[in-house]
């Protein structure tokens, strides 16, 4: 049977793939410049003290480790992001959310790299915000070896995919500004390799976060 190596295009799927992140990005920017506009008029004038008292804009980074569902492969990643919240809702905190996860050892099977963005929601309880996110993006999966698809037809050195992401995670609060971030997250690939044609990559993260508030809030009282 004759093979064709998937990834006779890499040129084009890469600047597809960065054309997708870079208007992902280009979007929650918008998002997140429109609600820190937004969120200052509302303090100045104070006349929205609810929303005024839990609006802040929060950045964090950390270490990630993955397990990426394909021949019992791990990856050692980073992770960088922020999110932006503006009110309380039923004593709970809904935020927009960015990140990026990006390998640093791919583990010798597949190197996977994504860029997400959704909803987060948290409560604060003593000095812990518990929180759950669902997230969606775009994501690369690079093969360390030549790997062919489920078909037979088809060797893969990469590729692209639509990212669903749900998740859990813990800030425990050192400061008004600083936290510890611990972060899981459930990342569904679609897949041209497994036979199932999905690949489910469990991550972890341990990470800082820093937080700026807005003048009036309260994030860490």
């Amino acid at each position: 049977m004759q093979m064709a190596v998937a990834g006779g295009l890499r040129n084009s799927r890469f600047s597809s793939f960065r054309s997708s992140t870079y208007r992902l990005l280009s979007a929650a920017a918008a998002i997140l410049a429109a609600a820190s506009f937004a969120s200052g008029r509302s303090a100045s004038a104070q006349a929205h003290a609810t929303a005024e008292r839990d609006a802040r804009i929060s950045v964090f980074g950390g270490f990630t480790g993955s397990f990426t569902d394909l021949d019992n492969g791990r990856n050692m990643s980073v992770t960088a992001g922020g999110d932006f919240s503006l009110m309380k809702l039923f004593g709970l905190t809904p935020s927009i959310e960015v990140r990026g996860t990006y390998p640093i050892n791919d583990g010798q099977v597949v190197a996977v790299k994504d860029i997400l963005g959704g909803i987060k929601l948290e409560k604060k309880v003593h000095f812990v915000r518990p929180y759950g996110d669902f997230l969606f993006g775009r994501g690369a999966m690079d093969y360390h070896d030549l790997t062919l698809n489920r078909d037979g037809t088809l060797y893969y050195y990469r590729s692209y995919s639509n990212v669903w992401a749900a998740g859990v995670g813990f800030d425990f609060l050192l400061s008004p500004s600083w936290a510890l971030k611990l972060d899981g997250q459930m990342e569904r690939f679609n897949s041209p390799i497994t036979n199932s044609g999905d690949q489910w990559v469990k991550a972890g993260t341990i990470g800082v976060k820093y937080t700026i508030p807005f003048r009036g809030t309260r994030y860490g009282h």
